[in-house]
């Protein structure tokens, strides 16, 4: 009968032991109480797991806010090209104006010069130049050795 009794006593202790109730305080070092012993561990108490939820919750809030920063700066900057390329735009079609411009000046004043031109050159063939040079012109040339 001691044998039944010291068995049920045994059972009786290792049912209410720090073993079998996964007690996390049987799983710290004696040395430093931040370290763990990795053959008694039962795993993390409740107030270890809730704080790494919430360093996950503000390490979530941490990069959504970067996130969004960074997004932000992205629109920024392609608000800014989409300025400077309108900018760039407008510059080359002002420049392309002020060619055309530039080109039709050019034109009027050679236009100009050519009528100036012909207008002379048909003053010289109406007026001065008159005669017309026959072959007695020529001949006169190289007759003599001297």
């Amino acid at each position: 009968m001691s044998e039944l009794q010291d068995n049920i006593e045994e059972i009786q202790a290792n049912l209410a032991g720090d073993i079998l109730t996964e007690n996390p305080a049987i799983g710290r070092s004696f040395v430093a109480p931040n370290r763990v012993r990795p053959d008694h561990y039962k795993g993390m108490s409740p107030a270890e797991q809730e704080a790494i939820l919430m360093e996950q919750a503000t390490q979530r809030a941490q990069k959504a806010e970067l996130s969004a920063a960074k997004k932000a700066d992205d629109a920024a900057v392609d608000q800014q090209m989409e300025s400077m390329r309108q900018l760039g735009a407008y510059n080359d079609a002002q420049v392309a104006a002020l060619r055309a411009e530039m080109r039709k000046q050019v034109m009027e004043e050679n236009q100009g010069l050519a009528k100036t031109q012909f207008d002379r050159n048909s003053f010289l063939k109406s007026q001065v130049y008159t005669n017309e040079i026959d072959s007695s012109f020529y001949s006169q040339f190289n007759t003599t050795s001297r």
